[in-house]
């Protein structure tokens, strides 16, 4: 990325790399961050290519690996990573990360959260 990545962004982005696809409502209650800034945040991605609305009226659980039953009807707006995504993804630095992270409030759910998606994915 040309610019800093910051927490929201990568957390956003990690989600996305693991559950496939998944929508704003899902990426709130797991992380604590509030609707309205992950929806804000979504269309800032979206606006720079970063991730896409997934088509479709129905989800399979092999494409979105966190939901539960074989296939669901979508109720929500669902997100994935466009290859753009996933490349800048790849290419984060270790640095990068710990500067996203230091202003993230290390008793938060969102905390955790993050950290596990960070040490799933920089292992």
């Amino acid at each position: 990325m040309n610019e800093e990545i910051d927490a929201l962004t990568l957390y956003i982005m990690l989600h996305l790399k693991y559950a496939g696809i998944d929508y704003a409502k899902m990426m709130s209650k797991l992380s604590g961050v509030a609707i309205e800034k992950i929806n804000n945040r979504i269309k800032e991605m979206e606006e720079m290519g970063l991730i896409e609305r997934d088509s479709g009226s129905a989800v399979k659980r092999s494409e979105a690996r966190f939901k539960k039953s074989n296939e669901v009807h979508k109720h929500h707006t669902y997100y994935k990573l466009t290859k753009e995504g996933k490349k800048i993804l790849k290419s984060v630095k270790r640095e990068e990360i710990d500067t996203a992270m230091k202003d993230v409030d290390i008793n938060s759910k969102f905390y955790r959260h993050l950290k596990y998606f960070i040490e799933k994915a920089y292992q």
